[in-house]
């Protein structure tokens, strides 16, 4: 199943769909511990046309971290991505698990 996702989208790696699927998994977590339903949308794949027909509800709060803080698979930035997914807006992630933009609407501009 993982493969066939992988083969709809721009060379998302498995090992980043994993590390999102990972980071998900976090989020549900955090949300049954704490009582509120966490949820997040991951758009992975064409990273670099989704911000033509979309737009950023607030500035992008990853502008504030260097590069290496990006990655979807970098475990030290999980809880501050979980921080995020309390935004409206989904996160933007390119093939190669850089995030590009959180916060994110996706949709007709």
């Amino acid at each position: 199943m993982v493969t066939d996702v992988i083969r709809t989208t721009d060379s998302i790696r498995s090992k980043i769909l994993e590390s999102t699927l990972a980071v998900a998994g976090h989020f549900d977590r955090i949300g049954r511990r704490e009582g509120k339903p966490r949820r997040a949308i991951f758009n992975m794949g064409d990273s670099h046309n989704v911000p033509i027909w979309s737009r950023q509800l607030a500035p992008n709060p990853l502008n504030a971290y260097e590069e290496r803080l990006h990655r979807i698979t970098n475990p030290d930035t999980h809880n501050t991505f979980n921080e995020f997914s309390k935004l409206d807006g989904a996160f933007v992630i390119r093939g190669d698990g850089f995030i590009r933009s959180a916060g994110m609407f996706i949709g007709s501009n």
